[in-house]
């Protein structure tokens, strides 16, 4: 078996990716971008025996210099978003888990204490071969919709205010663009406003820079589609992407002077036809906010019943120093593991 890391500039990176059922988010040039974003140093684990290939994308960090675990001591975590391990037979047991244990073995190489990533709701691996190595936490579900339903079926299944909303938009005139970059930074800036006005974290603050490296990044795999109300004004707008089939709902955002007229209903109806046209399978809308059933979540499945698991795994590499680390955190910060289902536990948010 080939097993190894390997940098973003390694052509064997996207050659195995050609053989892999993927998403943006297991891109090289995407992994590379969060990487400057989120720091660290951007590397995947890869594996190849025979036709089978695994590829799992890290972000490798340096530890929290409170802990004291010396320069030579690291984690890793996957890229934002749903980049946790793809392999060409997800059904392959066998090779999974000597994909799996390869990963572990070649943890020392980089001092690495664990590993924590974010499972693909739609691209899932062996839960029975992932669990002999590490946890798998359930966090909640994703929406998405099935494209190779008839169109008028998949409008007939949207909860009814929803076709209520869409059908008014119409009415009053609000159309759709799909992919005039020259409305990109009126998007940055609604999504900005957006995130101030719910008060969102500094990491979704992304910076007008991190857009425009995003497109260059993406190129045409992906795809600014906006709404416009009948005098040209921006309503909505959202960042969509493809990749082997599969569009994925990224960020998006409402101005504020149109919150009330729900332009969301119209830009996720317009996009999900749109996606359909263009030869596409499947349309993942995400989850709620963090994954859990809230607000957004339910927005969401008012598009579709159908949902998937979003679900993170956790594998820790040297126990040893995991405990010690788990240690110095309780020392610190005075709480006990039991407080927090944080993986891992020593990066708990205070």
């Amino acid at each position: 078996m080939i097993s190894k890391f390997i940098e973003p500039d390694d052509s064997q990176w996207q050659a195995a990716l050609s053989h892999i059922s993927h998403d943006f988010y297991h891109l090289p040039e995407y992994c590379s971008l969060t990487a400057g974003y989120e720091g660290g140093k951007s590397l995947a684990f890869y594996t190849q025996e025979g036709n089978n290939r695994f590829l799992a994308p890290l972000l490798i960090k340096a530890l929290p210099t409170k802990l004291h675990a010396g320069e030579d001591c690291r984690d890793a975590t996957s890229p934002y978003g749903y980049s946790g391990p793809v392999a060409t037979d997800s059904d392959n047991v066998e090779f999974l888990e000597r994909s799996l244990q390869s990963l572990h073995d070649a943890s020392a190489e980089l001092g690495l204490v664990c590993a924590f990533f974010r499972l693909h709701p739609l691209l899932s691996l062996s839960w029975n071969s992932l669990s002999k190595y590490g946890t798998i936490r359930n966090i909640g579900r994703t929406v998405y919709i099935d494209l190779s339903i008839p169109k008028e079926a998949l409008f007939s299944q949207m909860r009814k205010d929803h076709r209520a909303n869409v059908r008014r938009l119409k009415k009053h005139g609000f159309l759709i663009s799909i992919d005039d970059w020259g409305y990109y930074d009126d998007f940055i800036e609604i999504y900005r406003a957006n995130m101030n006005r719910v008060r969102a974290g500094e990491f979704y603050l992304f910076s007008n820079e991190y857009f425009y490296k995003l497109k260059a990044a993406l190129g045409d795999r992906i795809h600014l589609i906006t709404v416009l109300s009948s005098d040209s004004q921006v309503a909505a707008a959202g960042l969509f992407t493809e990749i082997d089939g599969l569009v994925q709902y990224h960020l998006s955002a409402t101005a504020e002077a149109f919150r009330k007229s729900a332009p969301m209903k119209l830009l996720l109806t317009e996009t999900r036809d749109w996606a359909q046209a263009s030869g596409y399978s499947c349309f993942h809308l995400g989850g709620g906010f963090g994954g859990y059933h809230d607000s957004l979540f339910q927005f969401k499945s008012g598009f579709s019943e159908l949902t998937a698991g979003f679900n993170t795994f956790g594998m820790v590499f040297d126990l040893d120093k995991y405990n010690y680390l788990s240690n110095i955190w309780e020392q610190n910060t005075g709480k006990s593991p039991d407080e927090s289902d944080f993986f891992p536990i020593y990066r708990t948010p205070l």
